[in-house]
């Protein structure tokens, strides 16, 4: 663990030199057009945002306005600067303040969310602030949004910052984290920071998880000779034959490009093989967190709510299937289609084409068989989840740099009305139901456990099926193909080869129900010369399919109202989602 104080001796020499020249700071930007234009729902408790971040001087302010202009044109939002009262100016920030709630307040929300743009929510300047804050917007209610780095954003500038200066991943990586007030709160932030930092390690396929520095405030005991270790240590690690790239995890000082936080930084750690990027702000996905908190604070009418339909894909002519399928459940509302098993290219398209058609919330569907299917690579993607899925056909998964809040659901094949399906499907190929066996003949799964998971919901689709035929058949078997599997896939297709040839000695004509979404994939392929009869339509094209969907989407529809999903007003965390949406997935 290694804390190192918040300015270097030359860090301070500038600051001491900037106060002393008086520099002003950035007044609070205007409101956004909505402040006179008023909500496009008109909901009484309409929210406006003040994004309190740090005063950094003239040149860093001017940064985060030019990074906001025109952030929001629905609510209004302010932004409010903060600093320590510490150049003699009467009544310090009050008047910020003050004027920031005032002009909230006369824009008619009914309430105020505030967005901190720091780290951490320990953070001193901001525990300092808080109270004034309330008491200023009072009586308006106040909320918090969660700070950066709880954000999935966040890691993704580390990350974009690592690659600027390490794009083959060889370097040894380094996090510094701006400033705790006491030794106790680094050594929380050094953990949370390097939960990340390991998660990094694998986005970045790096050597190891980043080594955390968090840097203590001015009044820290022993902060100065800890902060010129650490510096040499760093220094020293080139000579050791280590490349090294710094990210600056933090909003610092910036009066000029000269004089600035980074600019003490950079001069500390001069040295051959030394690469210290840039901070994290500017970077356009604060801009995205921005407005991503936004879109969270909302509470939304459930028709306003876009959807994007996530499906494997394949052909022209299935991919129209599934959309001539969809499009009538879909139609009027803003949607769009990723095809492919969860893959990032395609549902950051879907979701760009939403986002520029004024989406602020959608559901992801999972259009596979069941509900876990695709699940946790579909939540990383999304920024629903912090852990790493495991890498599959390219690797560990792009996420999606969207501001849109999003909900992922998905499943079809533990609705009872796939029975009714099934059901049709061999009445379409029965002649003699009771010198019929039918296999039920799935994809499958590699693992064996999933497999048995997927098994026993097929099961149940066959107890329910029994109940819509008229004349029951000699015997209803689930069976699957484990195709992707060469291991699995031959022992399956001995097995079912050996089934049919069995039934056949038996008198026993055999019929195959592909369970699958469309068509009959490569059963005949590899099931060879044994004798069966086969439709091969899979479940679509079917009335009642369409419905099935329909409702699991429109059951999604309201977790985007705050009653259903208690803590919105906090924001969906890394670590926590609500549990509405656990019944559904």
């Amino acid at each position: 663990m290694v804390w190192i104080r918040k300015r270097s001796a030359c860090l301070a020499r500038t600051v001491l030199a900037l106060f002393a020249a008086g520099m002003a700071v950035l007044a609070n930007p205007p409101l956004s057009a909505a402040a006179a234009h008023g909500s496009r729902t008109g909901e009484v408790d309409r929210p406006g945002f003040l994004v309190v971040v740090r005063d950094r001087g003239a040149r860093g302010n001017q940064e985060l306005a030019d990074l906001l202009a025109g952030v929001e044109s629905d609510y209004p939002l302010a932004v409010l600067h903060i600093g320590d009262d510490g150049q003699g100016v009467e009544n310090g920030y009050r008047g910020e303040i003050d004027a920031a709630a005032r002009a909230l307040r006369e824009a008619g929300v009914g309430r105020i969310v505030a967005i901190p743009l720091f780290l951490f929510a320990e953070e001193r300047l901001l525990t300092d602030f808080r109270d004034r804050i309330a008491r200023s917007v009072a009586p308006l209610p106040l909320e918090w949004a969660p700070p950066l780095a709880d954000s999935y954003l966040f890691e993704e500038i580390l990350r974009d910052r690592f690659l600027s200066r390490d794009p083959q991943g060889d370097a040894e990586h380094w996090i510094l984290v701006d400033s705790a007030p006491d030794r106790d709160t680094a050594q929380a932030w050094d953990a949370r920071i390097s939960v990340i930092a390991g998660r990094l390690a694998a986005l970045l396929g790096g050597p190891g998880p980043a080594h955390v520095a968090v840097l203590l405030d001015d009044e820290a005991a022993g902060a100065e000779e800890q902060n010129d270790a650490l510096f040499a240590r760093i220094r020293a690690r080139p000579d050791e034959g280590r490349r090294v790239v710094v990210v600056p995890a933090m909003i610092g000082i910036k009066y000029t490009r000269h004089m600035s936080r980074m600019s003490a930084l950079r001069r500390a750690l001069a040295a051959p093989g030394i690469h210290v990027s840039q901070p994290i702000l500017p970077h356009p996905l604060i801009r995205t967190h921005v407005k991503r908190e936004i879109n969270r604070a909302l509470e939304v009418a459930p028709e306003d709510v876009g959807v994007i339909v996530m499906a494997h894909g394949a052909t022209k002519p299935y991919n129209d299937i599934v959309r001539a399928t969809l499009e009538p459940v879909l139609a009027g509302r803003a949607h769009a289609f990723a095809f492919g098993m969860a893959d990032p290219e395609s549902i950051a398209e879907a979701a760009a084409a939403l986002e520029a058609q004024g989406v602020r919330q959608a559901v992801v569907y999972r259009l596979f068989a069941y509900r876990w299917t695709f699940r946790r690579r579909t939540d990383f993607i999304l920024g629903l989840r912090a852990d790493v899925p495991p890498p599959m056909m390219g690797g560990i998964p792009a996420r999606v740099r969207s501001a849109i809040r999003f909900v992922s659901v998905g499943g079809y094949q533990d609705d009872p009305r796939i029975a009714r399906i099934l059901a049709d499907r061999a009445r379409e190929l029965s002649r003699d139901p009771a010198r019929e066996a039918v296999i039920i003949l799935s994809h499958g799964a590699g693992d064996a456990a999933v497999e048995a998971r997927q098994r026993a919901v097929v099961e149940k689709n066959i107890q329910d099926m029994q109940r819509f035929l008229p004349a029951p058949f000699a015997a209803v078997r689930a069976m699957s193909l484990r195709e992707d599997w060469p291991d699995a896939r031959a022992r399956a297709v001995n097995e079912i080869r050996a089934y049919i040839e069995g039934q056949r000695a038996a008198g026993i004509d055999v019929l195959i129900l592909s369970n699958r979404l469309l068509g009959e994939g490569p059963y005949r392929r590899y099931l060879g010369d044994v004798s069966y009869r086969m439709n091969g339509t899979g479940l679509l094209p079917h009335p009642l399919f369409a419905d099935i969907i329909g409702e699991r989407i429109a059951a999604a529809l309201p977790l985007f109202t705050k009653e259903q999903e208690p803590g919105s007003a906090g924001g969906e965390t890394l670590t926590g989602r609500a549990e509405a949406l656990h019944a559904l997935q």
